[in-house]
């Protein structure tokens, strides 16, 4: 008896302490061109690394001048472990600017995840007009897109909440069906 409660306390254990890891969506931590980084060479290539591990299929990169919302070019990227790329198109005619990279991709969890990463284009002997008012025009979108972040984080917390509950109440449980039945044990005898 005490062998099987001792397996169902550990698997238990086991269910919470990776429950609260598979709530949370993959997000970018590193990009090419960096977040919010001003390049004087437009890139061949975008790049943006996640926290997870992105699954195949249904993943897409959009490159878009800020200032006019002008979709550049969009495709499927190349998913390599934690990495999703995509080649810059050659012919294509960047002007000095902010830039942003925004990408759907399918979560090592299963989930749609949607965001974006902006870059400045500066080549040298330029100057990026208008780049505060591109930023202002741009950021309804910029606090939607933190917003939706801080949405996320609270329900992650709110289901971290849940799990340690839920832990509570089967360890309660489980303590008072051992004392039960130690109690049952101790009037037998």
């Amino acid at each position: 008896m005490k062998k099987k409660l001792a397996a169902v306390i550990a698997a238990a254990g086991l269910a919470l302490a990776g429950a609260p890891a598979a709530m949370a969506h993959d997000s970018v931590i590193d990009a090419t061109p960096g977040i919010e980084e001003t390049v004087t060479e437009f890139p061949t290539e975008l790049l943006l690394v996640f926290s997870g591990i992105p699954k195949d299929g249904f993943n897409t990169i959009a490159l878009s001048r800020i200032d006019t919302n002008e979709v550049l070019f969009s495709g499927e990227p190349t998913v390599d472990r934690q990495n999703v790329s995509i080649d810059v198109p050659e012919g294509l005619d960047p002007e000095p600017g902010q830039y942003r990279i925004g990408f759907q991709i399918t979560s090592s969890d299963g989930h749609a995840t949607k965001g974006m990463t902006r870059f400045t284009y500066q080549p040298p002997g330029s100057s990026v007009d208008g780049a505060a008012g591109a930023a202002d025009s741009d950021g309804a979108q910029a606090s939607n897109t933190q917003d939706s972040a801080d949405e996320q984080e609270n329900i992650r917390s709110g289901y971290i909440w849940v799990w340690l509950l839920l832990g509570i109440v089967l360890v309660g449980g489980l303590v008072i069906a051992l004392l039960g039945q130690r109690q049952r044990n101790v009037m037998r005898d």
